[in-house]
């Protein structure tokens, strides 16, 4: 069986104790925030390796693209977060975010970060 994608979300940060606590979520800003965490939860039946990562799109270019990360096999269950500290070439324009299992798109999110805002 594959691995699938319950649940992909785009926050502001993600601040990590005893729970994890997304802060500022939502697909909309005014303006692109200073940082940006995605928090990725995937189901894994088989229980077996596979890589996770994200991309951040503008249109068709690659702008940023997160480390690849390797999880073990062994869990069916299995979250993981990446974050951004600073945005400084964010624009007031939408972005596309993309989840990549295995290397291959599992997980598409598009984000405004105040296109067509005022500014």
């Amino acid at each position: 069986m594959n691995v699938s994608v319950l649940n992909t979300v785009v926050c502001e940060q993600i601040r990590v104790g005893r729970r994890v606590t997304l802060m500022d979520v939502g697909p909309r800003w005014s303006s692109p925030p200073t940082t940006l965490a995605v928090w990725i939860e995937l189901h894994n039946p088989s229980e077996r390796d596979f890589t996770v990562a994200v991309q951040v799109w503008r249109g068709r270019n690659l702008l940023d693209e997160s480390p690849t990360e390797l999880v073990l096999a062994g869990q069916p269950h299995w979250q993981t977060f990446f974050q951004w500290e600073s945005l400084h070439d964010f624009k007031r324009k939408t972005y596309t975010f993309v989840v990549l299992v295995d290397d291959v798109r599992a997980r598409t999110i598009m984000v405004d970060f105040g296109a067509g805002t005022p500014s």
